[in-house]
C-alpha cells in the first residue's frame, strides 16, 4: 500500500512459491468455520480462476453504512450472507401469465407479427374515424411545412431540423398508425421545450424564442386533439403516465444489444425505432419525458416479441421457424434477468 500498488492484483501470499501458495490456500478453505467466510473463499476463487464477479452483489456490500461493519466477523458475515442470499433468488419465471398481464399494462396501439419472411412487423390498431386521423395528420404536416420555412428564414432556428425530420420520418413510414404519429408529434413538443430551456442561439433572440414556441403549441395541441379523438391512443397515453420504469436503470450496453437483434430480424418501424429507442433511453441529454416514453415503447414491444415467440416456465423456444429467435438470443448473451426485469416493470403500476 505504501508503494501504491494496485492490491487487487497482487497475490494473497507474495513471497510465497507456488508449492506453498497452494498448501496455504488449501489450509485456508479447510479452516473450522470455514462455512461463516464463503462468501470471501468464493470471492477469491473467483480471482484466481479469472472468473467474473458479481459486481451488484459486491457494490452493495461496499456501500453498506459504517454500523454494518461493526461488530464480530461473525455478526458481520451474517449480514453479508443476508444480501448473499438476496442476490441468490432467482428471478421471477416468466410464464405465459406474467406475459400475457405485462402485455395488459401497456397497449401500444399495435399487434406484433412476422411476415413470410420471418421478419418481425407491426401491425397498427386503428378505431377512430379516417377523417379525424387524416387531420391530426394534415395538422402535424403543415407545423413541419411551416417549421421548414421559419428554418430557412432565421439561422438561429437550425436546430429545429431534426425535430422537423423526426416527424416527417414518422409521418411518411406510419402513415397508418394513430400511436406512432401521437407519439412523434408529442416528442416533437418534449424537444421544442427542452430547446426553450437550453439552447442558447435560440434562447438569445426574443424572435427565435417567440417562434420555437409558437410550433411547441401547435404540437402539444396536435397531441392533445390526437388523445380526445383516439381510443387507441388514449389507452396507450394513459398506460404510459401510470407506467414507473425500474428502480435500477438498465444497461445502456444491453438495451442496445436488444436493439440491434431486433432490428437485424425486424422489418419497417421495429428495424429502424428499436435501436433507436435504446439509444435515447440510454442518453443522459434527452428529455425526461422523451427517455421514458421510448423505454415503454421500447419494454412494450419486447413483451409483444416474447409472446409471439413464447416463453413459458421451461423457456423452451415455440417458435423455430426464424433463423434467430429472440428467446435463443437472450440465454446466449445472459440477458434473460435483464428481460424479466423489462417484463416485470410493467406489473409495477
Amino acid at each position: 500500500m505504501q508503494e501504491g500498488a494496485e492490491l487487487g492484483s497482487r497475490a494473497l501470499f507474495p513471497d510465497a512459491t507456488p508449492y506453498a501458495i497452494a498448501s496455504h490456500w488449501a489450509a485456508v478453505q479447510q479452516r473450522p468455520g470455514g462455512s461463516e467466510w464463503e462468501f470471501w473463499l468464493n470471492w477469491y476463487r473467483r480471482l484466481l480462476e479469472g472468473r467474473p464477479q458479481n459486481w451488484p452483489l459486491l457494490f452493495e456490500i461496499a456501500i453498506q453504512d459504517d454500523a454494518f461493519w461493526q461488530g464480530s466477523d461473525a455478526e458481520i458475515n451474517a449480514r453479508i450472507a443476508e444480501i448473499v442470499a438476496k442476490h441468490e433468488q432467482p428471478p421471477p419465471t416468466l410464464s405465459d401469465e406474467t406475459l400475457a398481464a405485462s402485455a395488459d399494462q401497456s397497449p401500444h396501439g399495435e399487434t406484433l407479427q412476422r411476415n413470410d419472411k420471418q421478419e418481425y412487423i407491426v401491425v397498427p390498431h386503428s378505431v377512430q374515424s379516417d377523417d379525424a386521423f387524416d387531420l391530426a395528420k394534415r395538422r402535424a404536416r403543415n407545423a413541419v411545412d411551416d417549421m421548414r420555412i421559419a428554418i430557412n428564414r432565421n439561422n438561429y432556428l437550425g436546430v429545429l431540423r431534426d425535430v422537423a425530420d423526426n416527424v416527417e420520418r414518422e409521418l411518411e413510414r406510419s402513415a397508418d398508425a394513430p400511436v406512432l404519429v401521437f407519439e412523434a408529434v408529442r416528442d416533437a413538443a418534449f424537444e421544442l421545450m427542452a430547446i426553450l430551456d437550453t439552447d442558447d442561439l435560440v434562447r438569445s433572440d426574443s424572435a427565435s424564442q417567440r417562434t420555437v414556441d409558437r410550433f411547441k403549441a401547435r404540437f402539444l395541441q396536435s397531441a392533445l386533439e390526437s388523445r380526445a379523438h383516439d381510443p387507441v391512443v388514449l389507452e396507450s397515453f394513459e398506460k404510459l403516465e401510470a407506467f414507473q420504469p425500474p428502480i435500477e436503470p438498465i444497461d445502456p450496453e444491453t438495451l442496445q444489444k436488444i436493439g440491434d437483434f431486433v432490428s437485424n430480424n425486424a422489418s419497417g418501424v421495429l428495424k429502424d425505432q428499436m435501436p433507436r429507442d435504446a439509444a435515447v433511453v440510454s442518453s443522459p441529454n434527452e428529455p425526461d419525458g422523451k427517455r421514458k416514453s421510448a423505454l415503454y415503447r421500447f419494454g412494450s414491444r419486447v413483451v409483444r416479441i416474447l409472446i409471439l415467440d413464447r416463453l413459458p416456465d421451461n423457456q423452451s423456444v415455440h417458435n423455430m421457424a426464424a433463423a434467430a429467435t429472440l428467446i435463443e438470443f437472450f440465454r446466449a448473451h445472459g440477458l434473460v434477468d435483464v428481460i424479466t426485469k423489462i417484463v416485470h416493470m410493467f406489473l409495477r403500476y
